[in-house]
């Protein structure tokens, strides 16, 4: 996942109505953490009701820019998916260390 000799960050955006899934792909590190972040940002304005999955598909490095990124964006409602052990891990350890704020969650309706 390289391009010229530079690590690289790539985000695959899928929306279906207020769904919407972030596909994460490379390293989330350094410059990426921030183009990550700006990411997530702008769908928050553009979609104000998302729900919002982040799934790390194919993450080969996370540095701890990145680390405190996923938690936050898991702290107000993002969903944490991984694939591949490390992933699976760190997701674990974000979603065991970070509580989600429930003011932030979809409300689902009972009957």
């Amino acid at each position: 996942m390289e391009k010229g000799g530079a690590p690289m960050l790539r985000i695959v955006v899928n929306q279906e109505g207020a769904d919407v899934r972030l596909g994460l792909h490379g390293r989330l590190a350094g410059d990426w953490v921030r183009v990550l972040e700006r990411c997530w940002e702008s769908l928050q304005d553009s979609v104000p009701h998302a729900v919002i999955t982040a799934e790390l598909v194919d993450i080969t490095f996370v540095d701890p820019d990145g680390e405190r990124l996923l938690a936050r964006m898991h702290e107000v409602g993002v969903s944490l998916q991984a694939t591949g052990c490390r992933n699976r891990h760190l997701v674990d350890q974000i979603s065991t260390r970070t509580p989600r704020s429930t003011s932030f969650l979809p409300r689902t309706h009972t009957s």
